[in-house]
């Protein structure tokens, strides 16, 4: 990440939902930053495998664009949905199935 980007995390896990159950999608949740915001969910088509999808959305005029990124307790890379921008402007994204049972999904401006 270069200096200049501004990178804002979520630091709310109690509002967060558990990781679904293997063959089910858990509920959509909000993630907000001061020029972002993000609907998403992760599901776990079976005992090993997880993906996160939903859309990522730009709300401030300031010249960055929103994006979300996931890790994952197994796989080792990190994942990124598509930038939103300018303001206004809402992507939806379905990240890749990766091996793993937990994402861990962030918000940033970039």
């Amino acid at each position: 990440m270069e200096a200049n980007n501004k990178q804002v995390e979520v630091s709310a896990p109690l509002a967060v939902p558990p990781p679904p159950a293997p063959g089910q999608c858990g509920p959509y949740f909000t993630i907000t930053t001061s020029g972002a915001t993000a609907t998403v969910r992760e599901c776990r088509p079976n005992s090993t495998t997880i993906y996160v999808n939903g859309d990522v959305t730009d709300t401030d005029s300031d010249g960055q664009c929103a994006q979300v990124y996931a890790s994952y307790n197994v796989y080792t890379g990190t994942d990124y949905s598509p930038t939103a921008c300018p303001k206004g402007t809402k992507k939806s994204f379905t990240l890749p199935t990766r091996n793993g049972t937990d994402a861990y999904i962030y918000l940033w401006e970039v």
